[in-house]
């Protein structure tokens, strides 16, 4: 039979204030592919210390005086953090003496072991690796924490190379306050506050996978207090633990732009409701008209945070919404969303928002323009960034269409 495991003559002992005290002597033992192995003992006779010693989650003050631990033919005992990580939770796994600090009772076992395979990312079936995607690009621009932002992550490790702490730690800073914490947790909310038990599990673990990697981040700045934090959530030390690396898995540019323009959307009601005075609180018709069939069915499929941060008495979303005369109106990525609150709009006010609007599209293609009319930058950029100044180009120049066509419609009523 295959021999997956091998300890060998294995000595652990542990440092106290009275001396040094031995808890494992001399354990050897074998186990093979297939194979169930007990090892039973009397309370205090090293099992967890054991097995401890096989996953290197030993307590500090221990000692490994002698022996070995061959899996796969690796010496456990002479490999580092970072490989530790790949087979630990994967490879070998453990589940502790305190079933409550282990297990959670009210939820099945299935559910449970779900959840560890999603934090590893080893949850191969169809639905769970597409929810738990999905629920991942949630995140938006997620940055390192889960991947899905490969140049934030570049630039942010260059800084931490060139010891630039500030700049990276003000890169960190926005990620965590204005994508993590005012919209990802936001948005869980109303996952977390469902029935959908399923789903509350592949929520939990991106959080919980989230908040690690963060705190990885922040340990070269943070030290103390991610390391404090660290202790409540894992096993081991932040300080040995591996360093985050973008994720390609994670990547997904459909989710990000959806996201992103279900932000816009959330922004541009809200900013709609102050310019008026119109209470959170109150329910009002929110008409959103696009082209795009993507961008319609993406917020046709995520309409329950629609309404849960904008309070619609009636949405419509649709391809083929006539502009109502009396209108507030807003100008998004593939969209033009429009609130009817005729009672309380004055059109000359709302021409006067509109031609600054106007005008700050015009200064955005102004800019755009003149850094696309330079030869040398053309020339000499990379052809991505170039592209992207096209792309944002062109994004402007349909936003400053749409506010041109809405202020001929307007003025019509003047």
């Amino acid at each position: 039979m295959e021999k997956k495991l091998s300890v060998n003559n294995l000595v652990v002992s542990f440092r106290t204030p009275a001396g040094k005290v031995q808890a494992v002597r001399d354990i050897s033992f074998d186990l093979n592919k297939g194979e169930t192995l007990a090892i039973v003992g009397e309370s205090g006779s090293g099992k967890s210390v054991t097995s401890k010693a096989i996953l290197g989650i030993l307590a500090g003050n221990s000692i490994i005086e002698g022996g070995s631990i061959i899996y796969d033919g690796m010496d456990l005992l002479k490999i580092g953090e970072d490989d530790f990580y790949r087979i630990r939770g994967d490879k070998i796994a453990m589940i502790f003496q305190d079933p409550l600090s282990s297990l959670n009772p009210i939820m099945r076992v299935g559910k449970q072991l779900t959840e560890a395979m999603l934090l590893k990312g080893k949850a191969h079936q169809k639905a769970s690796r597409n929810s738990f995607n999905q629920t991942l690009a949630l995140l938006e621009k997620t940055m390192t924490a889960a991947g899905t932002d490969s140049t934030k992550a570049h630039t942010l490790c260059q800084n931490f190379d060139k010891f630039e702490f500030g700049v990276a730690g003000h890169i960190l800073y926005n990620f965590i306050w204005d994508e993590f914490a005012d919209w990802y947790v936001e948005l869980t909310k109303e996952v977390l506050y469902s029935d959908n038990e399923e789903e509350k599990v592949i929520t939990r673990s991106v959080l919980l996978y989230t908040l690690d990697k963060i705190l990885r981040l922040l340990h070269p700045i943070m030290p103390f207090v991610t390391e404090e934090i660290f202790g409540q959530i894992s096993e081991g030390s932040i300080v040995t633990a591996a360093y985050p690396t973008v994720n390609p898995v994670f990547e997904d540019l459909a989710a990000h732009t959806g996201v992103e323009s279900l932000k816009d959307l959330i922004r541009a009601v809200r900013n709609a409701r102050a310019e008026v005075n119109v209470a959170p609180s109150k329910p009002i018709t929110i008409l959103v008209k696009t082209s795009d069939s993507d961008l319609e069915a993406f917020f046709n499929s995520n309409v329950n945070y629609i309404k849960r941060f904008t309070n619609p008495e009636h949405l419509e979303i649709a391809s083929n919404i006539p502009a109502p005369e009396l209108a507030m109106s807003s100008v998004i990525t593939g969209a033009e969303i429009y609130l009817p609150l005729a009672d309380l709009l004055n059109v000359e006010e709302e021409l006067a928002r509109l031609d600054k609007e106007l005008a700050k599209w015009q200064k955005e293609l102004d800019m755009v323009g003149k850094k696309l009319s330079n030869e040398r930058f053309v020339a000499n950029a990379k052809p991505e960034v170039v592209q992207k100044e096209r792309d944002k180009q062109a994004d402007y120049q349909a936003k400053y269409d749409a506010t041109v066509a809405r202020i001929d419609e307007m003025k019509k009523l003047v």
